[in-house]
């Protein structure tokens, strides 16, 4: 019996497409249906607007890497999204006289527009 040769990539993002469209996937966190991936637009993070932008500080709670976890003296955890882009956390931590930042693998020009993003989020709220 011949086996079935699988789906490639862009088989399996159309049929997850359909199926979202369709209503038949359910998000656990309701920012990954918002900022879900599409095939159908072109996003370019470096000039889309954030559609979530949420900072915390890092306190009292186990901060992890993707070494391993370690404890640390405070930090903050920048939760964020775009539409039709994805959805991510930027996190900076204070360790050992460092700041040590987990990106994601974001690079540096979009963390300085989410860091810019930030305050002037900050300076709208004044």
């Amino acid at each position: 019996m011949k086996q079935k040769k699988p789906p490639t990539k862009e088989e399996l993002k159309a049929i997850l497409d359909k199926a979202i469209g369709e209503g038949r996937v359910e998000f656990a966190n309701p920012l990954a249906a918002e900022c879900m991936p599409s095939r159908a637009e072109e996003v370019d993070p470096l000039t889309a607007p954030f559609t979530y932008l949420k900072v915390e500080p890092i306190v009292g709670r186990k901060f992890r890497d993707a070494r391993k976890p370690y404890s640390h003296d405070g930090g903050l955890c920048i939760q964020w999204g775009i539409k039709g882009f994805g959805f991510g956390e930027f996190a900076i931590v204070f360790r050992d006289g460092k700041w040590i930042a987990a990106t994601e693998g974001m690079s540096s020009r979009f963390v300085k527009r989410l860091l810019t993003s930030w305050v002037e989020q900050m300076d709208a709220k004044r």
